[in-house]
């Protein structure tokens, strides 16, 4: 394993907030985990709704002003 120079230096600084980090993850992985365990039809309505209003906007812009956003998202 490649050593990381200034690594023991990060880890004593970071050390005094490794409750307040590790309370972080927890939140955030609970709300993950229960926006994982949502109801997939009800996330594939919203999803399909998004897709159809994107696809809207798109016609709206490229029609009305010349402005292709496909473009944009090549980037």
């Amino acid at each position: 394993m490649k050593d990381i120079e200034g690594i023991e230096h990060a880890l004593e600084v970071l050390k005094p907030h490794f409750a307040e980090v590790d309370a972080e993850f927890e939140r955030t992985n609970n709300r993950f985990l229960a926006l994982a365990a949502a109801d997939h039809e009800a996330i594939g309505r919203v999803l399909r709704a998004h897709l159809v209003v994107e696809s809207f906007l798109d016609s709206f812009l490229r029609d009305t002003f010349g402005f292709d956003p496909t473009e944009l998202r090549a980037v």
